[in-house]
């Protein structure tokens, strides 16, 4: 079956750096969730994005894509700048989505990668710490000034967590826009003509399916009709816009070498680490367990099963998932704990070590008719 979804769940071990409101003005917060069996602390979707993100800069040289403000003198909202960014000139739009109200329409693209909360899997114990800024008092009074220390309070957890990634295949890499066309003319609106006439060239939809061939149905599917264009970064072939004039669409495909290359990216840092910094202090989303799975459904489902029990990983259910899950095709696992009997019960599904080009053999050979 087609492989249209990829999974990550990773159980990694850090402080809880992610803080919350204030409590009674000097004591530092941390977010929380109040379950039946205790209180857990988390960081949220947005924290991970954010993290996630500067990694593959720093990582992959991921460039943020621009931002500009839209609305009236009284309502300013903040939000890509459409279209000169796009799924095809950053790949930040591509994996984590975008929306726009100010371009001829209304270009909304739902983040082909989700991300769940990282949530703690010991509960927290109420640990505070207390500080007070004891250095720069003693520097004032080096110099005869009268100081007292300004002192504070801050919630402390420190613990597992455990976040999910799932990437829709089906969506990443392509884009539609409906576009509200000029009563005398299907042309797009004139932002969009102006990004077109100077970023892109016209081409072939030969070349198009040759270039872009996972996206082979999609293409087949939108009809005949349709201008093609070219979209090139320093002379690398980016992917394709279709213009669909008698419908008012327009649609971008990423070609195939720089949509395996940007999911190459994703995996990598995946696998090896996402910077995790705040407060001043440094840990890491740095995996002590990941399992990825290639699914024919993008859903995630090894996270509500990746658990601790007695300090090392429960594997019962997490083998009877593997093996017994329909939308596994396959799946990968590193861990520092001991797994031989999550091998055992996941076989012949499940691999030991997360090797990016099985992984990429795996999803692409079975995506949309693309090849490696």
């Amino acid at each position: 079956m087609a492989c249209k979804g990829i999974t990550a769940t990773v159980l990694f071990e850090s402080s809880a750096l992610n803080r919350d409101e204030k409590i009674g003005g000097s004591v530092l917060s941390i977010k929380k969730l109040a379950r039946e069996h205790g209180v857990f602390s988390y960081f949220s979707r947005p924290s991970i994005r954010h993290h996630l993100f500067t990694t593959l800069q720093y990582q992959c040289d991921w460039e943020p894509a621009p931002v500009s403000l839209a609305g009236d003198s009284n309502n300013k909202v903040i939000q890509f700048d459409f279209p000169e960014a796009n799924i095809l000139s950053y790949p930040e739009l591509d994996v984590f989505g975008y929306m726009n109200t100010s371009a001829g329409g209304r270009p909304t693209r739902k983040a082909p990668l989700g991300i769940t909360k990282a949530v703690s899997v010991e509960a927290w114990q109420a640990d505070m710490s207390f500080g007070a800024n004891h250095d720069m008092v003693a520097r004032l009074r080096q110099v005869g000034e009268k100081a007292e220390p300004n002192p504070y309070s801050k919630e402390e957890h420190y613990s597992f967590y455990r976040v999910s990634f799932t990437l829709d295949l089906c969506r990443f890499g392509y884009d539609e826009y409906l576009y509200e066309a000029d009563q005398k003319s299907p042309e797009p609106p004139k932002v969009l003509r102006e990004w077109l006439d100077n970023y892109t060239r016209p081409v072939t939809e030969k070349e198009v399916r040759e270039h872009a061939g996972w996206a082979e149905d999609k293409i087949f599917s939108l009809g005949e009709g349709a201008e093609w264009r070219k979209y090139s970064k320093e002379e690398q072939n980016i992917g394709y816009v279709g213009i669909f004039r008698q419908i008012g669409k327009m649609v971008f495909i990423v070609a195939d070498e720089e949509r395996k290359k940007r999911l190459t990216d994703v995996l990598s840092v995946l696998k090896n680490g996402i910077m995790l910094h705040g407060s001043g202090e440094c840990y890491g989303i740095n995996p002590q367990f990941i399992i990825i799975g290639c699914l024919t459904v993008p859903v995630p489902v090894f996270h509500n099963f990746v658990s601790l029990k007695n300090g090392t990983i429960a594997v019962d259910d997490l083998g009877m998932v593997i093996r017994e899950n329909d939308y596994v095709l396959r799946a990968f696992v590193s861990s520092v704990f001991p797994c031989d009997k999550l091998l055992e019960n996941g076989a012949p599904k499940v691999t030991k070590g997360i090797d990016i080009q099985k992984i990429l053999s795996c999803c692409l050979e079975n995506n949309h008719g693309e090849k490696e």
